[in-house]
């Protein structure tokens, strides 16, 4: 599990840190701002809880969040001036049909970006989701494992 990580997009850096993220904005390539903390269960927000990687889409409308220690993947909308982010929704490993996110470590996203591909370490996995590409919420489809 990764304690920590940093992502810089768009002149934003977003931090990643047990079960929260920071979000930072720079203002040159050396002063950074702090903007706004997203804490796990504050607010309603969840899926950050060993927060192990995040992917941000391409048009930065959409950001994902896997939570490795609590097996689910947290869905954001991105404000494209601010870069502050605004939870939507989370899905978690044994929940509604959802399986293969135990460990989630990584996210991925297809060339199309209409799915979304997760690995769960522990589960052996890869899961698939089908992304609604105006809400950014997601759809379980199946997973694979590794037997």
């Amino acid at each position: 599990m990764n304690i920590g990580c940093m992502y810089l997009r768009y002149f934003m850096v977003y931090v990643l840190l047990l079960g929260w993220i920071g979000t930072l904005s720079a203002q040159t390539e050396a002063i950074l701002t702090f903007d706004e903390v997203l804490k796990n269960g504050s607010n309603a927000v969840d899926g950050l809880f060993g927060a192990a990687d995040i992917l941000i889409t391409s048009d930065s409308v959409h950001v994902y969040i896997v939570g490795q220690t609590d097996d689910d993947i947290g869905q954001f909308r991105r404000n494209k001036t601010t870069g502050k982010l605004t939870f939507i929704e989370v899905k978690s490993d044994n929940i509604g049909g959802i399986d293969g996110l135990d460990g989630v470590s990584a996210v991925a996203i297809s060339p199309d970006e209409k799915h979304i591909y997760t690995v769960g370490i522990f589960d052996d996995a890869v899961s698939v989701f089908e992304r609604n590409t105006s809400s950014g919420q997601l759809t379980f489809v199946e997973f694979k494992k590794d037997i």
